[in-house]
């Protein structure tokens, strides 16, 4: 049985019907994956590489990002840690 990705889950049904329904959805990895995860509901997706995103993968379409990578982590904490109250 093929699950998704926790983060997909808890995105709500039509945030996660909008991003799968986007024009070029494809998963970003830091580095070359050598075995494609599959994500359930989706035909098998492209991968690209983005070394920025440190470790991770990102659900990426037209429509939006699903991120799960510690460089996005990192960027909200320094947001958070930047913020001004």
């Amino acid at each position: 049985m093929r699950r998704r990705p926790r983060r997909l889950r808890l995105r709500p049904r039509p945030s996660r019907a909008a991003l799968a329904s986007g024009a070029g959805l494809r998963l970003a990895a830091p580095a070359p994956l050598a075995q494609v995860p599959e994500v359930a509901g989706l035909p098998p997706l492209p991968v690209e590489t983005d070394p920025a995103l440190i470790a991770g993968l990102e659900l990426r379409s037209a429509n939006g990002v699903l991120h799960n990578s510690l460089a996005h982590d990192i960027g909200r904490i320094a947001e958070a840690l930047t913020h001004e109250r």
